[in-house]
């Protein structure tokens, strides 16, 4: 993914949890860092593939009232610490989140 299209929506620094679920595992839990109409980046202890497709359940009662589940592929990850990895979702332009 290019920065250009990485950067093309405004992130939303917060404070929530994600709970990731792949064709693998499911439930991983997760720590959302920021999200975007466009994606949300997350600090797991579980590595994932790149372009990888995941459903992501996100509460981070900041920006939004209720849980909700959004589809997603991985776009990057990359390690973070010892045991940690910093991992970016992209929802697809055809599925972006409404911030407004």
């Amino acid at each position: 993914m290019s920065d250009a299209y990485r950067r093309a929506y405004v992130r939303f620094p917060t404070e929530g949890s994600a709970a990731v679920s792949t064709n693998k595992a499911r439930g991983i839990s997760s720590i959302l860092t920021d999200v975007s109409a466009g994606g949300a980046n997350l600090v797991t202890n579980v590595p994932f593939e790149l372009t990888e497709k995941v459903e992501v359940l996100i509460r981070a009662s900041i920006l939004f009232k209720e849980a909700f589940k959004k589809q997603a592929r991985v776009a990057w990850c990359r390690r973070f610490g010892a045991d940690l990895w910093q991992v970016g979702l992209d929802f697809g332009v055809d599925k972006l989140l409404n911030l407004s």
